[in-house]
């Protein structure tokens, strides 16, 4: 294993632009999402949700639906610069523009290393949607594309609160690019994404890792080496086994971090899973069926009033059989998956340690995937999931499609309304939020209100230079 290639470990084999598809390692052919997180949850997209698992897929179908923390806010940053510089005359020019600099690398750096005793880091959340069909051999055939490129638009449409973007080989590249190398000399750093090229003479998957670096299989993650052979990154994976027996559909929000005050959270980079796999459906309900004739037959008789177990089973696969029977629910197959990325192994295990204190506090139980990492990682990656790692991992529960708006971890923070921003600021996730008052409609009014001594002052100095800068 160590004589091989990182990049012939990842599934992903090539582009097909014109198809919009992903030729991936199976054989199988997939498309990626990128979405903006909702900064809350509501009926509209709690039900368009559930009918997108409730969709007619294909036998072993993959979805994946990860919510991603970097800290790739390259495009803030140049939206932020583009409209700084020559705004004003004579001696309050350079004033002006040292502190635009000073505001741009504080930010920078503050998406790589915390800015306070709390740990608190900038960053930019994503959404990502991935689903994978299988096919029948190497090149999929033009009714196959035709019919998963049906599937995609439906899937689409259903993701419409999201603003989703269908991704092609550059948004996967650049996306992958900053996951693997999100610390040290890094190739995508410095570059907004327009800014960025993916070479048509590599393979895609070659693209993921810069050059020079590679990769270390260790018993509790995977350690990136840079071109000295020091680590510059580590990577770990974490499985949540156990959540809490009731939930409220945006429960998944408090995984996210502490989003009501801010004060402590998970403030380094991560990427939070759901990953779902559909069996074929009328093998599935059958043997639910048969499962749920076997427990209502034991269930008979005053045996019921001794085992608590059996009655809560009974109760489970009635409510199974009623989703199934009556809301046209499909049987999945489901795990719950965290990535983590830090600087090194020590930052990693700290990393590791603190969320599952975290998680503990909100009922949800997560331990850490050692002895079994390689595996681990390369399935929570986009289209990384595949038959044998279902089957080994024992990762992966029964439910009905029903659990999926509950489980899917599509909410972080507002990013702003400007990709030119007068300012920025970040939210209590420490999501960067571009801001321009006069992006407005009505009118330009500013009103500032805090406890006495939150900062208003301060803050109104930072808008007022901000505000000069930009030009207005």
């Amino acid at each position: 294993m160590s004589n091989d290639k990182f990049s012939e470990l990842l599934p992903v084999v090539e582009y097909w632009d014109e198809e919009k598809i992903f030729i991936l390692d199976g054989p199988a052919i997939g498309a990626m999402f990128v979405c903006s997180p909702t900064a809350g949850c509501n009926d509209e997209i709690r039900n368009a949700l559930n009918n997108l698992y409730k969709s007619d897929f294909p036998k072993n179908t993959t979805i994946q639906a990860s919510l991603v923390s970097m800290p790739d806010i390259e495009n803030n940053l140049y939206g932020y610069n583009v409209v700084r510089g020559n705004r004003m005359m004579n001696k309050d020019e350079e004033q002006c523009d040292t502190m635009a600099d000073s505001i741009h690398d504080f930010y920078r750096k503050g998406a790589k290393e915390s800015i306070n005793e709390s740990g608190f880091r900038f960053r930019n959340f994503e959404f990502w949607f991935t689903v994978k069909f299988d096919i029948k051999k190497t090149v999929p055939s033009s009714k196959e594309i035709a019919k998963f490129n049906e599937s995609m638009r439906t899937v689409h449409s259903m993701l419409t609160s999201f603003s989703p973007v269908r991704a092609n080989e550059f948004d996967y590249k650049r996306r992958m690019n900053v996951l693997m190398n999100m610390y040290g000399e890094s190739s995508w750093e410095n570059k907004a994404h327009h800014q960025d090229k993916a070479f048509v003479n590599k393979p895609l998957r070659e693209m993921v890792l810069d050059v020079g670096k590679c990769v270390e299989v260790k018993h509790n993650g995977l350690s990136v080496k840079d071109v000295h052979g020091d680590e510059a990154q580590f990577i770990k994976s974490m499985s949540i086994t156990d959540m809490p027996e009731q939930m409220m559909y945006g429960q998944m929000l408090n995984l996210v971090g502490d989003w009501e005050l801010g004060h402590t959270g998970l403030f380094e980079h991560f990427m939070l899973t759901f990953n779902v796999v559909y069996p074929d459906q009328v093998k599935a309900k059958r043997e639910v069926l048969g499962r749920k004739s076997f427990i209502t037959n034991q269930a008979r008789g005053p045996i019921i009033q001794y085992l608590d177990k059996l009655r809560f089973q009974k109760k489970d696969y009635d409510a199974i059989n009623r989703e199934i029977d009556q809301e046209s629910s499909k049987i999945i197959k489901y795990s719950l998956q965290v990535l983590t990325f830090n600087r090194n192994e020590a930052e990693a295990e700290a990393f590791a340690e603190k969320i599952k204190g975290t998680y503990s506090r909100k009922n949800v139980k997560i331990v850490q995937d050692n002895y079994f990492t390689l595996p681990f990682v390369l399935g929570g990656l986009p289209f990384g999931m595949d038959n044998n790692y279902v089957k080994l991992s024992s990762r992966f529960n029964d439910a009905t499609s029903k659990v999926g708006a509950f489980f899917t971890p599509h909410m972080a923070s507002w990013k702003g309304n400007s990709a030119y921003p007068t300012f920025m600021m970040a939210s209590r996730l420490g999501q960067v939020v571009n801001l321009d008052f006069f992006e407005s409609e009505t009118n330009y009014n500013i009103y500032c209100a805090a406890t006495s001594g939150a900062g208003k002052s301060f803050f109104t100095g930072y808008l007022t230079n901000a505000i000069f800068g930009f030009g207005h």
